[in-house]
This record gives structure tokens, C-alpha cells and sequence, in this order.
């Protein structure tokens, strides 16, 4: 099969899954199924990124702008449970009584707050409306008219982007790098994990480290948010001292992490990685797809 056929019906499969569960799920949805919905958004994003040289470009950014408003209709209950788990991570890794005591009143309120946030039956509609969109303008496209070559490209890219900026990361302890980083690790990520089944050795460790690296990612930008919240969240000079102490060691923590997992990642550059993606894809086969779409 041409790879053009798999990247469609991949991201059609992806589509009706997110359709199917928001269909299924009553309001309030699960925490569960939220973040099943919001890894959909990230899977077809990175598809997305295949595509970006082999349509036109208007297409790709409407795409991409639908899907981030999708996105962002999931947050409020994703984003609270992201910070009551970062304050409990926190908790497991001190041992100072006050620091503890802080971190408990914290904890409390936090989980307060993500018991209230709920995605609205107006936000699920929306979503929906966001999905079935989507769904169009996948179907309409024509696999028979886009490029091999430049899908493959794409893989090349988001390596050669999540490299350019795992350089600068080692280069340079900078916030900023690290959030912009996280967004191109999980686009490489999901891109590998499109094509699990037939992924060679040294694609399926760059998989695992990549999936390491965007974890540790994540936990440091929840860490972050966190903080940038504390001055709102706890009203108590010296609590928040205490709480921002253990906060900062924990974010040292995961910084150090990031820079011993990104040579594992992103050792190869572009030109080769691409070259063993296009290998890969070679051996590609309908039997190779565990399931293909049904109609949403």
C-alpha cells in the first residue's frame, strides 16, 4: 500500500475513535476519557505535520487551529487533575514536617477545585462539531495525489525541529525552550507510533526515549504551572516558601532528566532518521494495520 493511503486512514481511525468516545460519554466525561480524547487531538496534529509540504498550506493551519480549539474545549478538568498530581508529586518527595503540612493544605484545595471542573455539554458539542469537521477534510483528500516522499520528509522535519531545540536545551537551561521542545518530542513520538508495527530496532528505542523524554517534559511544565499559580493558591509567605523549595528541586530534577534523555532522542540527524523511517515504511502493509475505520 502507498504510505499516503495508511497516513489517511490512520488519522480517519483516530478521528471516529474521538467521535465514538464522545458520543459514549455523558456530561460530565471521565478523566479518563478526556485525556483519551486530547492524545486523539495530538495524534492527528502530528499527522498533520506529515502533510504540511504535500497540501496546501492553508489547509494544514486550518487544520491545526481546529484542532487546538478542540483542545482547548478539553483543558479546565485535564489542567486541574495535572496540577492536583504535580502538588501530590511534590508531597512524595519531601520529608520536612511543614513543607508537608503546606503541601496537605495545598493538596485539599487543589483537589477541590478539580472535583468542580467539568467540560460543558456545550463544550462537548463544540468538540464534536470540531471532530466531525475534521473528519471531512480528511475524506476529502486524495492519497492517490499526495507525496510519499514528502510524508516521509516529514518525519525528517519534526526530528530536525526537535533537534535544533534539544541543542538549545543543552546549550541553554531555558523555560521557554523547554515548553516549545515538549510540543516536538510528542509530534515525533506519536509519528513513530503511527507505524509501530513495523518500526526497526533503532526506531523503536528512539520511540521509547522519545515517549521518556516528553513524559519528563510534562511533569516539569505541570511543575511550572504549578508554580505560577502558587502566589494565587496559598496566601501564606512562608508556606509558599516551603512548598516553592521542594517545587524548585523537583523542576532540577526533571531539567537534569531532559538533558540525559535527549541525546538518546536526537543523537542522528534528520537526513538519517528519515532514511530509516522511509525503510520502515517500506515493509508497510495492509496486514500490518490492526484495524482499519469505520464510517463515524
Amino acid at each position: 500500500m502507498r504510505f499516503s493511503e495508511f497516513v489517511v486512514y490512520h488519522a480517519l481511525q483516530e478521528n471516529n475513535r474521538c467521535l465514538h468516545l464522545l458520543s459514549g460519554y455523558p456530561t460530565p466525561a471521565s478523566d479518563h476519557a478526556i485525556q483519551s480524547l486530547r492524545v486523539g487531538v495530538n495524534r492527528l496534529q502530528s499527522s498533520w505535520q506529515l502533510l504540511r509540504h504535500a497540501v496546501p498550506r492553508a489547509v494544514v493551519e486550518d487544520a491545526q487551529a481546529r484542532l487546538r480549539t478542540v483542545d482547548h474545549l478539553l483543558a479546565e478538568p485535564h489542567d486541574a487533575n495535572a496540577l492536583l498530581t504535580a502538588a501530590q508529586h511534590l508531597s512524595s518527595h519531601t520529608t520536612k514536617k511543614k513543607a508537608l503540612a503546606a503541601l496537605q493544605q495545598l493538596i485539599d484545595s487543589l483537589a477541590h477545585a478539580a472535583s468542580r471542573a467539568r467540560v460543558s455539554r456545550t463544550a462537548v458539542d463544540h468538540a464534536s462539531s470540531g471532530f466531525q469537521q475534521e473528519s471531512g477534510v480528511w475524506r476529502d483528500l486524495d492519497p492517490a495525489a499526495l507525496s510519499d516522499i514528502h510524508l516521509v520528509g516529514g518525519y525528517a522535519r519534526s526530528h530536525r525541529s526537535g533537534r535544533r531545540l534539544g541543542r538549545r536545551v543543552l546549550r541553554h537551561d531555558e523555560i521557554e525552550q523547554l515548553q516549545r521542545l515538549r510540543r516536538w518530542v510528542e509530534c515525533s513520538y506519536f509519528q513513530l507510533d503511527m507505524i509501530r508495527p513495523v518500526l526497526s530496532s533503532a526506531n523503536r528505542a528512539r520511540r521509547w526515549y522519545l515517549d521518556r523524554l516528553a513524559d519528563a517534559l510534562g511533569k516539569h511544565q505541570d511543575l511550572l504551572s504549578l508554580g505560577r499559580q502558587l502566589n494565587a493558591l496559598c496566601g501564606d509567605e512562608a508556606e509558599r516558601a516551603r512548598i516553592d523549595e521542594v517545587l524548585q528541586t523537583r523542576q532540577a530534577a526533571y531539567r537534569d532528566r531532559v538533558r540525559k534523555l535527549i541525546p538518546y532522542c536526537y543523537g542522528e540527524k534528520g537526513r538519517v532518521v528519515g532514511q530509516l523511517v522511509a525503510d520502515d515504511i517500506a515493509r508497510l502493509s495492509f496486514d500490518n494495520v490492526v484495524r482499519l475505520p469505520h464510517s463515524a
